[in-house]
Formats: C-alpha cells, sequence, structure tokens
C-alpha cells in the first residue's frame, strides 16, 4: 500500500467527522434553497413551478430512502 492510501481505520477521527460536517452542512444548505424558492413560487403564485418542485422534492426523498 502506498504512503497516501489509508483504511478508515488508520484515518484520523477529526477527518472523518470533517467530512460528514461538510456533507450535513450542503445538504442543510440545499433543502433551505428548495425550501426558499417554494416559498418564492407561493408569493408569485406559480402553482405549475411549485407543483414541479414538490415532485422533485419528493423524487430526491424516495431516491436516497432506496439506497
Amino acid at each position: 500500500m502506498s504512503l497516501l492510501e489509508r483504511s478508515l481505520e488508520e484515518t484520523p477521527t477529526w477527518a472523518v467527522a470533517s467530512v460528514c460536517a461538510v456533507f450535513i452542512i450542503i445538504s442543510v444548505l440545499i433543502e433551505r434553497g428548495i425550501h426558499s424558492l417554494g416559498k418564492f413560487f407561493q408569493s408569485k403564485q406559480k402553482k405549475a413551478m411549485l407543483e414541479a418542485l414538490e415532485k422533485i422534492k419528493s423524487g430526491n426523498v424516495n431516491f436516497s430512502l432506496s439506497n
């Protein structure tokens, strides 16, 4: 094994925690962005766009649960 490759057991805890934190922060930002976009569509009375956004959200939930 080369010096650049490590198993998860050899990886420092802080590095694993940092990567997990980055994924969680990105996920929360995307979720808030989608929520804000939905509020915008509601305020502008864009029913078709709001329905499409709801379909995308339900599709993402189903996709993430199936993996």
